[in-house]
């Protein structure tokens, strides 16, 4: 498509060619003023000419260098919407950034074309740029009901000398919970009367504190039965516990608190 400078400059060697056309027909015509007049014509046709020329041929060098930015643009988009499954935040960060580039690119564009094909890489950035959807693990004392919300309070029969507390998660997303961990922290007075199963010791860890791997969780389910026999406090009615659930698909958590009261 010829830019609108180029057809500037076609404008342009159309009057010249008028010009030196008119002049030549009239150029034996007598008079020293016509004659000067005549040469000023030609020489200020010509020079109008050459500003044309300089202007259309500028124009098009930027138009080139635009249509290359724009395809180098195209690229790294696709290139980073592939792999922003696999990296999301740093995929994140260079996606806002060529968004700022294709703003300023818009800017300085003068075609119609140029501008609408910038305006749909900007739509599908927008999309790209949409925050992750995110897995929501909720821990919860066990309960065989369907889960509506956390239980955080359970009354328990002390056994010997420890209660057994039972608990699970409850993924309450659309979203698979990838490659997670649960973290149970029991209160500092309390201690652990047998090894969780399904839990381990993180090698440093206070003696109070085990955690569970598990590999999914898909969306709207529940990891199965966990449980923990805890000796509570020799002395209270009552004691905390500390659980945590995070994943590779979920965003940043905090342990919650859990109340154990306890029947001696």
């Amino acid at each position: 498509m010829i830019g609108t400078t180029w057809w500037t400059f076609v404008a342009s060697t159309i009057i010249l060619l008028s010009t030196v056309l008119g002049i030549a027909l009239d150029w034996n015509e007598p008079g020293i003023r016509k004659k000067r007049m005549r040469k000023v014509l030609v020489g200020l046709a010509v020079v109008g000419w050459l500003v044309s020329y300089f202007f259309a041929r500028q124009g098009s060098i930027e138009a080139q260098d635009n249509n290359s930015k724009l395809t180098r643009l195209t690229k790294e988009i696709e290139t980073l919407e592939s792999s922003n499954v696999k990296d999301y935040e740093r995929s994140q960060r260079q996606l806002r950034y060529l968004n700022d580039q294709l703003s300023d690119l818009r800017s300085q564009v003068k075609t119609q074309e140029l501008k609408k094909h910038i305006t749909d890489l900007q739509k599908q950035l927008s999309v790209a740029l949409q925050p992750k959807p995110t897995a929501i693990l909720e821990p919860s004392f066990y309960t065989i009901e369907k889960f509506v919300e956390p239980i955080r309070e359970a009354t328990l029969k002390l056994t010997r000398n420890f209660v057994t507390v039972e608990f699970y998660v409850f993924n309450a997303s659309d979203v698979v919970a990838m490659n997670g961990s649960i973290h149970l922290r029991i209160c500092m007075s309390c201690k652990f009367a047998n090894e969780p199963e399904g839990f381990h010791k993180i090698p440093g860890s206070p003696d109070w504190d085990r955690q569970y791997d598990f590999q999914q969780i898909y969306p709207r389910a529940a990891l199965q039965r966990l449980t923990a026999d805890i000796i509570p406090p020799p002395t209270g009615e009552s004691f905390q516990i500390g659980l945590m659930a995070v994943c590779q698909t979920c965003p940043p958590q905090k342990a919650r608190d859990f109340k154990v009261t306890v029947q001696r």
